[in-house]
């Protein structure tokens, strides 16, 4: 501002000393515009933005001259240190006076530009860092505005979170006074300014934001700097900004002085000027604190995300210690012929041409390993991009590809942030797979994230022993769809199984092999390296006997070199090179031979071997002597020193003290040699014997042998390996499932795998069907275990994710939860010791999860994504739900019928097809991208990645739409009919079309025509599929249509299932294109394949769904294994979650949710390893699902103040009274019209008065009859309709009035009579909410946005301020949000509870003291702390003196202390509800009632729980993950919880 006035009266003189040449132009020295980046290192800590002031630029307010060097937040700042991680910024707007045309910008402009900046730019956008915004005189203003702006507006949130310190530099708070003078010039020479104006001493706009700034002032640490040197502004010397209006007043603000003009303060001579160094050390105060800040979140955070990491990839492992031990064991310069190899280099530099895979094999025991650790500490000096993996037979998390793929993700992931976040938001979205399913694991985490996310960077995977793999096959077909930027280095045998797979893939690999040649330097290093500790000393004669008959074997070498340390002459060394055979079964049999022979010691050498041979993973020290503890009874000391003595050098203890096989082909000599009987391990008879031992441990008090876990070993070979006759296993195993099965239930459980309860299900059932040949199936026994082979599969399903979330519940809260028959309810669920649930519990486990019911349309078309399904109805509305709770999401409106529904692979886009009509939805966003009207029906939908959408139309053709746009490709196949007899030409429109997952083939059915395949590649017909009856010359086969049509996705099974008219299934070989197997009456309208490749499913039109297994080597047959008879509308629609154990269908109004355990499968890796995995007579099971007639779900509920009953109103309009002691009705009220649904319930303080409204706005008022007489039929008072649609009933404390709340208005009624008293309108259509005052009876609360009014109950009249309460701090949404649901709850302290429908981080919670609500009360601030609670709530029960009880959003009620929250931000979980109690629009009803009893409505009935406030964990919320932890607590037992008042 001295500036303008000093040009002003000098009439725009630039002779000053300051004056730039002429040289340099005005918009260069000035600056660009908007924001711009001046310093920006690799990893901002924090970012900081100078704003510049009136006829100020970005470049010109910072710069004392043009010189460059000048321009101090550029040149000097990131120079200083603290400052060499901070990115910096300056902004530029157009605040030019001096232009000579009008302006209509004002400071709200500014304010508004500055924030579009922030918000928009890359660089921050991308970000989470902290921000420091500088402003220098108007630029502090302009500061204000756009954090007042960011405060109000929802959308930017997330970015005034990040505000940290404010530096205003001469800045007129409280305006100029030569503002004033300005004005009046510019009015008579350039034109009018309004953000001059703005400026003026105690302008309208400067109080007002004032005003506003500071309810949001204290988030933000705030600096004032003031001039206290007058300006020259030629006319007259005067401050510009004093410092009563340069300062704010603020308890959190800095207030500094400068010794400097206006223009001083943020212009200097060089970096030693003291008022450069006063703001630079100001600055340097808000840097530290940031960086300090962020160090200690950050690195609380990467532990937290890391443990996340670990539980969504199931605790992979990292082969850290393998590669320490083979490293270590590998000698200098050893190895090196590999490294030095041509094809080696080229295959690591990455050439053009060479193959990625580089593939050695080798003979065992012949260094592959320590090769593989050569090549990977190699490439670790040379890059950090390397993962690995050491791939070990029989050992638990090293035997299967879904393991490996596990680690090397979790090592990638590691290495990356933005790679790991990828996978977090994976886990967010609740995607979930079997662990052990490769191509789940390969398709979401490495081909959708991994490789599309990371496509720069050179990788490197080292992978060894692949031959020990479980179908090694499956990476080896993964090999061609590598990514460039990937160099895979593998090790195996050279088996024939392997020589197989490569040859598919030959052009890929280059295939070596590793011959003695190669080692012979590397074995002679070796037995150098061993020849000075021998006894007789170097002999070269010696060294060329052992290299001549090592034949490239490091473990012989390793072995007789052990050997020879015991040679104490040259003649005894002779002797036992002559005796040591070179076969290495021979060498082993002679080591067997040196094993002591007492009896004593051949026990426990036997005890040490099949503990070894059969764990499965190898025991630590301490766990094997543990495990001789268990078997022997005997203590073994010393084992490190003696083991190797004791069991003949077969096992070893390597570094980690962990005790192993000296090499697998021990381990297999072990379990096949006859020589030696008395060590032979006989597999089967070790399971069996260890099987008791570990029963009988997990059955005694203790669940763990001195560190060494049961659950492991008996869950993955305990049941499948042990022998079926042995009684003493049954024995066992009934006390353990008596006794501790839930503890060992919760032991997994805190592992965050529940696939060990499956697979234990699994295992037990194969156990007891072989039981069966030895006792009856109905003997008591058999009973019980197969009853526990049910419940643990339902358990695992229905409560995984409570059991995850807290492990201890299955003792007290899941028992009382499950069907009265089960068997863990029968054993476990005790009134008086666990929860107690009242209600109808089913009797028995329902193959059906949850049922959704839909009232405003048939449910015609069903998809499933990785965390999503949804459901297409006649409505023309989608409905979109959640895998895990099942709850409703959210709603798209497709605009018609909605025949076809698809997701893409990740659940970002989902496409809806009708018969005109097709959209494409962003799914994470719930937006819709686009929408285009169709010239014909469309029979089937497929996305091709994330790029393409494709179609199949009924005009023949092929079309694919772009993602992004609606643009299209066409294609038709009607060309390759020109080859078929004119008989056998199609000339009626498809009727069925289907897609291929792998986008190679689509299926085409024609009536009186058949099955076409073709290839999508080239859209010419592969094959006429034909039945092997069918002929055209048989017309009575050729007219039976195709119903439906499925694929099945696994690459190893290429077939395609047709379901016909006749009734018959059939299966296709898409390699013969012949038929295969088929299956008469199956009538499936409906088909679908499990994404694994392993069930096909079958609707038929009477509501039957079968299950089909595929049997043989290519699937090419199916066994019926299940079957569904629910004797209902037939199945529109079926489809399969991606995890493949559960599916859901459609049919009539509803969807339903299956997980039958015919799903439930072992593990592949397992199956490899028991050895009773050979096929059992297929027995398929049938179940029956008949239900009556639907009846009226509840709609409305409310508790009488005693707690004993509940009035419930329903969909058909009735309304009843009804029993929290037993859930049975108790009468019935005076109802509404019939299939009208009751909305709202209100009662009167004593209870003798209800009120209920309907959907149609009738209201019914009438006396509840006594507690004794309820033959009586209540007494009807008032019977009145509202002018809309009712959304709430409040009755004041007398019971003599009544509020009726609308849409935007409130009407007040008198009570009993319902006569209308007045009527008030508002102009908020969405978070209008009224409660009664907590403190003043003739008052009541109206929340209006984010206004409370007070308003007199007798007459409505406002008694607060006209404008009302202003609520400080409030969250409420603005007005271009939809979508939004507001609440308010509570009594000395009221709750608002803000939820954006379908996103839940943006849910707001805030609180505010009743008891500042007065009349003289203009505003008033909400209770502080409270910030991060909001995206935890999903509803708030009720608060309870000072206590909040909730249902946060993984369905658990949990409690707090609303005194203490916000500086202790403590809560406590109690219980969880079922998704099931939901209704079908995703909501809850509840109540709390007075007797610390919690009243849910489960569709048409009442479910009470008691004692749910007695159990208890304690969490802490962590102000830097935003994460729930535990604290301390469990469900094992009952406490004393007291309500805080």
């Amino acid at each position: 501002m001295d500036r303008a006035l000093s040009r002003l009266s000098f009439h725009r003189s630039n002779k000053d000393s300051n004056s730039r040449p002429s040289s340099v132009r005005e918009d260069d020295f000035k600056g660009p515009l908007g924001l711009n980046i001046l310093y920006e290192p690799q990893q901002p800590r924090a970012d900081i933005v100078f704003i510049h002031g009136l006829g100020g630029g970005s470049r010109k307010t910072w710069c004392r001259t043009p010189d460059p060097s000048h321009y101090w937040p550029k040149e000097w700042l990131p120079l200083d240190q603290g400052f060499e991680h901070i990115r910096i910024h300056s902004f530029g707007y157009n605040a030019d006076w001096g232009e000579n045309r009008d302006s209509v910008l004002d400071i709200n402009d500014f304010g508004h530009s500055l924030l579009g900046e922030l918000h928009n730019t890359p660089a921050l956008r991308k970000g989470a860092t902290q921000i420091v915004l500088v402003g220098h005189s108007m630029g502090g203003i302009v500061i204000k505005k756009a954090y007042i702006l960011a405060r109000q507006d929802p959308a930017f949130s997330d970015l005034a979170k990040r505000f940290h310190s404010f530096y205003f530099l001469a800045t007129p708070h409280r305006g100029s006074d030569l503002a004033r003078t300005l004005t009046n010039i510019l009015r008579v020479t350039f034109g009018q300014k309004p953000y001059v104006n703005d400026l003026e001493r105690n302008s309208g706009t400067i109080a007002v934001i004032n005003d506003t700034f500071r309810h949001y002032a204290n988030d933000v640490n705030l600096w004032s700097f003031y001039e206290t040197v007058p300006s020259n502004l030629k006319v007259l010397n005067a401050m510009v900004v004093d410092k009563s209006s340069a300062t704010l007043g603020y308890n959190n603000e800095q207030i500094m002085p400068l010794n400097a003009d206006h223009r001083g303060v943020c212009k200097f001579t060089d970096s030693t000027d003291p008022t450069y160094i006063t703001i630079r050390n100001a600055l340097c105060i808000a840097v530290d604190s940031i960086v300090a800040e962020t160090t200690a979140a950050e690195m609380q955070l990467a532990r937290h995300d890391r443990q996340r990491l670990e539980y969504f990839l199931s605790s992979p492992d990292v082969p850290e210690d393998d590669l320490s031990i083979f490293s270590e064991s590998r000698l200098s310069e050893s190895c090196t012929w590999l490294t030095q190899r041509t094809d080696y280099v080229d295959w690591e530099a990455s050439w053009s041409g060479v193959p990625p895979v580089l593939w050695f094999t080798g003979n065992p025991a012949t260094g592959k390993s320590v090769l593989c650790s050569h090549v990977i500490e190699t490439l670790k000096g040379r890059t950090p991009a390397i993962s690995y993996f050491f791939f070990k037979h029989g050992v638990l998390g090293r035997q299967t590809i879904g393991a490996c793929l596990r680690s090397l993700a979790y090592q990638i992931a590691l290495r990356s942030n933005s790679l790991s976040r990828k996978m977090l938001e994976l886990a967010d979205d609740d995607v979930s797979w079997d662990h052990e399913d490769e191509r789940a694991i390969w398709r979401k985490l490495f081909v959708n994230v991994i490789f599309r996310h990371n496509t720069a960077e050179l990788q490197y995977w080292v992978i060894d022993g692949l031959d020990e793999a479980f179908k090694p096959e499956q990476l080896i077909r993964w090999i061609p769809t590598f990514p460039q930027t990937l160099r895979v280095f593998i090790t195996s045998r050279n088996t024939q199984e392997i020589q197989n797979a490569v040859s598919g893939v030959s052009r890929f690999v280059a295939y070596r092999e590793i011959s003695p040649l190669d080692t012979m330097h590397d074995i002679r290093s070796l037995v150098t390296s061993r020849m000075e500790i021998l006894p007789i000393g170097s002999n070269e004669i010696l060294m060329d006997q052992i290299m001549s008959k090592s034949a490239g074997c490091f473990l012989w070498v390793r072995l007789v070199l052990e050997e020879l340390e015991h040679c104490y002459t040259e003649e005894a060394v002779e002797e036992t090179l002559q005796d040591i055979p070179s076969d290495m079964n021979a060498l082993y049999s002679r080591m067997l031979g040196l094993i002591p022979r007492s009896n004593r010691s051949i026990k426990l050498a036997k005890s040490i071997l099949s503990w070894v041979v059969c764990a499965a993973r190898p025991l630590t020290l301490e766990e094997m002597r543990s495990a001789v503890k268990l078997d022997l009874n005997e203590t073994a000391n010393n084992l490190e020193r003696s083991i190797g003595s004791i069991c003949g050098q077969f096992v070893t203890v390597d570094p980690f003290k962990r005790v192993q096989a000296i090499h697998q082909t021990a381990i297999d000599f072990l379990g096949q040699q006859s020589i030696n009987p008395e060590f032979a391990i006989d597999k089967k008879a070790c399971h069996t014997r260890i099987s008791m031992l570990l029963l009988h441990c997990l059955a005694s008090d203790a669940l763990k042998v001195s560190g060494y876990t049961p659950i492991r070993h008996s869950s993955n070979q305990g049941a499948s390996g042990c022998r079926s006759s042995e009684d003493d296993v049954m024995r066992n195993l009934i006390i353990f499932l008596r006794t501790n099965i839930l503890s060992w239930i919760e032991g997994v459980s805190k592992d965050g795998d529940l696939s060990p309860i499956t697979q234990t299900a699994a295992d037990l059932r194969t156990y007891l069907c072989r039981r069966e040949r030895h006792v009856p199936p109905l003997h008591a026994d058999m009973q019980t275990a197969d009853a526990w082979t049910t419940d643990l599969i339902r358990i695992a399903g229905k409560f995984r994710k409570y059991l995850l979330v807290s492990p201890s519940s299955i003792h007290c809260l899941i028992p009382p939860l499950c069907p009265s028959e089960s068997i863990i309810h029968r054993t476990s669920s005790h009134p008086h010791r666990t929860l107690e649930v009242r209600g109808s519990l089913a009797q028995e486990w329902d193959d059906c999860l949850a049922r959704i019911d839909f009232t405003s349309g048939q449910a015609l078309a069903v998809a499933h994504g990785e965390s999503l399904f949804a459901v297409g109805l006649s409505d023309g509305f989608i409905s979109i739900h959640s895998k895990t709770t099942i709850q409703l999401k959210y709603k798209f409106n497709h605009g018609e019928r909605v025949k076809i529904l698809t997701f893409d692979k990740e659940d970002q886009n989902l496409a809806s097809g009708g018969a005109r009509k097709l959209s494409l939805w962003d799914v994470k966003s719930y937006t819709l991208r686009w929408s285009m009207k169709l010239d014909c029906q469309v029979l089937t939908l497929h996305f091709m990645g994330n790029e393409f959408l494709l179609g199949a139309t009924q005009r023949h053709e092929i079309v694919s739409w772009n993602v992004q746009n609606p643009q299209n490709g066409r294609s038709t196949w009607l060309h390759g009919f020109a080859d078929l007899a004119l008989a056998q030409r199609p000339t009626q429109p498809p009727t069925k079309a289907l897609f291929s997952s792998d986008h190679r083939f689509l299926a085409v059915a024609y009536r009186g025509h058949g099955l076409f395949l073709i290839d999508l590649e080239t859209a010419g017909i592969l094959s006429r599929l034909t039945r092997d009856d069918e002929s055209d010359s048989n017309n009575s086969m050729v007219h039976y249509g195709v119903d439906a049509l499925a694929f099945n996705p696994n690459p190893d099974f290429d077939l395609l299932i047709a379901s016909y008219g006749d009734g018959e299934l059939v299966v296709y070989d898409l390699h013969s294109y012949e038929a295969c197997y088929r299956v008469d009456a199956v009538y499936a309208h409906s088909l679908a394949c499990s994404p694994d490749g392993r069930s096909l499913i079958t609707g038929s039109s009477s509501g039957t769904i079968q299950i089909f297994d595929f049997d043989g080597v290519h699937g090419q047959s199916i066994t019926l294994v299940h079957q569904i008879n629910a004797y209902e509308d037939g199945i529109r629609g079926i489809t399969f979650s991606k995890e493949s154990s559960r599916f859901l269908d459609v049919r009539a109004a509803q969807c339903r949710v299956w997980e039958p355990p015919a799903l439930i499968r072992k593990d592949g890796s397992e199956e490899s390893l028991s050895e009773m995995t050979q096929p059992l007579p297929a027995r398929p099971k049938t179940v029956g699902m008949l239900e009556g007639p639907p009846q009226p779900e509840i709609t409305a509920l409310l508790s009488l103040s005693d707690g004993t009953n509940v009035v419930c109103g329903k969909q058909d309009g009735s309304l009843l009274l009804c029993s929290t002691t037993d859930t049975t009705q108790v009468t019935n009220l005076n109802g509404h019209q019939t299939n009208v649904s009751v909305t709202c319930i209100a009662l009167t303080d004593d209870d003798t008065t209800v009120v209920s409204a309907d959907e149609s706005g009738r209201i019914l008022v009438q006396k509840r009859v006594d507690d004794h007489n309820y033959s009586r039929i209540p007494e009807l008072l008032a019977d009145r309709r509202f002018s809309s649609a009712v959304l709430a009933l409040l009755v004041n404390h007398d019971g003599s009035h009544l509020l009726v709340s609308g849409v935007d208005c409130v009407e007040l009624w008198t009570l009993p009579d319902g006569k209308e008293l007045t009527q008030r309108r508002f102009n908020n259509r969405r978070s209008l909410n009224a409660v009664r005052h907590p403190i003043h009876q003739d008052m009541l609360i109206v929340f209006d946005d984010d206004v409370a009014r007070l308003l007199r109950w007798s007459n409505l009249e406002e008694l607060s301020v006209p404008t009302g309460i202003r609520l400080e701090q409030s969250l409420s949404p603005n007005s271009k949000e939809t979508n939004t649901i507001v609440s308010y709850k509570g009594a000395s302290i009221l709750i608002q509870l803000v939820k954006v429908f379908g996103r839940r981080a943006q849910t707001r919670f805030e609180c505010w003291q009743a008891s500042e609500l007065e009349i003289s009360t203009t505003s008033t601030a909400a209770l502080s702390g409270f910030k991060l609670l909001g995206p935890s709530v999903e509803y708030v029960i009720a608060v309870v003196g000072t206590t909040l009880l909730f249902l946060d959003t993984d369905l658990w009620i949990c409690s707090l202390d609303l005194k203490t929250f916000g500086t202790t931000p403590v809560a406590k979980r109690h219980f969880f509800v079922l998704s099931e109690w939901f209704t079908a629009s995703g909501e809850l009803l509840y109540q709390f009632t007075t007797k610390k009893e919690f009243v849910f409505a489960k569709k048409h009935e009442v479910i009470v729980v008691k004692h749910g406030l007695d159990f208890a964990e304690t969490l802490e919320l962590s102000s830097s993950t935003r994460a729930w932890n535990l604290s301390r607590g469990s469900m094992h037992r009952r406490i004393s919880h007291t309500l805080h008042r």
